[in-house]
């Protein structure tokens, strides 16, 4: 009999206790009750009652801030996100989720799982909510782009995810820049551009604003990691203005009947609309181009965006997704 599918969950360097996020992974075990959870932290930090029958990996090293890539790759500390890499590796789980350092990240995934024949550099990659339908961006940051043809490849891992995993017939590809038109943005994207454009195997539309990214002109939207940090970012923090003045308007002095039951359903369908944009629900951005399931949480994340995230990675292992990542360039 196979054994179950197996998470490993890096707790290690998140802003909320260990005990609070563990404790919020209940609502998984009730969609997916056979997936077994292995939480690496340190254990003296979190009650036996905290661990809510999961399997604890203590451990009390983590990649903190600063730290250079060349010490981490020595692995001269066993920290949380080495434990959960090389139990990766070795298959003792299926799938790994981090809230370390990105950058240490895909360090740690080049040098322990390997990247797939003909891909030299994994990039974080998330799907968003488009008004119509949904797209993909990449890099998340992950990498600080220098050449152009390392865009190139982000824009054929954007084009396998989309289509291999998305279901997306030809996906459109989209460079993200200033401006649409061809000599607008950095030396860099313009000769970017150039290469995804004499790429027969993929379907290149040209440059897009970040100001349209969820107006559904391209499938996946491809950027280098610190201009997708930026943007990721700028759409979370709008999201969470929004929000707060919205509820700070609905907060007016006027208590008469019809203003209440025009703020009782403003307030039902704002809330709708912002479960749809919670960045807390959506919350893990994907390695694509790596020999493993490795999912990135926000370090900042809530007991349900850790679910969101170990959620996302349960979801890849389920469908084969770095096989199929594999089998696409395999195939190119």
């Amino acid at each position: 009999m196979t054994r179950p599918l197996r998470i490993a969950v890096d707790l290690l360097g998140a802003e909320l206790p260990a005990s609070e996020l563990i404790e919020g992974a209940a609502e998984l075990r009730e969609i997916r009750p056979t997936c077994e959870l292995l939480f690496i932290c340190d254990s003296e930090s979190i009650g036996k009652e905290s661990s809510n029958g999961y399997q604890i990996v203590d451990c009390t090293n983590w990649v903190r801030d600063g730290e250079s890539l060349r010490d981490i790759l020595r692995e001269r500390t066993r920290t949380s996100m080495h434990v959960g890499m090389h139990m990766l590796h070795d298959e003792k789980v299926d799938g790994f989720v981090s809230v370390g350092s990105t950058g240490a990240l895909m360090a740690l995934g080049r040098h322990i799982l390997h990247t797939p024949l003909g891909i030299d550099r994994p990039a974080v990659i998330k799907e968003f909510d488009g008004k119509q339908l949904p797209f993909w961006m990449l890099d998340l940051g992950a990498n600080i782009v220098r050449k152009p043809s390392t865009l190139l490849q982000f824009a054929f891992l954007g084009s396998a995810y989309a289509s291999r995993v998305g279901g997306v017939e030809r996906p459109r590809i989209a460079l993200l820049n200033i401006g649409i038109e061809a000599r607008k943005g950095p030396t860099l994207l313009r000769e970017a551009a150039a290469l995804l454009g004499a790429a027969k195997e993929l379907n290149f539309v040209g440059f897009v604003e970040p100001s349209h990214i969820f107006e559904g002109s391209a499938d996946v939207v491809v950027t280098d990691g610190y201009a997708g940090n930026i943007a990721l970012k700028a759409v979370e923090g709008t999201v969470n203005f929004i929000r707060d003045v919205f509820f700070h308007e609905l907060g007016s002095d006027d208590h008469g009947d019809a203003a209440q039951a025009i703020r009782k359903r403003a307030r039902k369908r704002f809330r709708r609309l912002m479960r749809k944009l919670d960045s807390q629900r959506h919350n893990g951005g994907s390695f694509v181009g790596l020999n493993g399931v490795v999912v990135k949480s926000h370090n900042g994340t809530t007991a349900a965006g850790m679910t969101a995230a170990i959620a996302q990675a349960v979801r890849e292992v389920e469908m084969g997704v770095p096989a199929k990542i594999q089998a696409f360039f395999e195939k190119g």
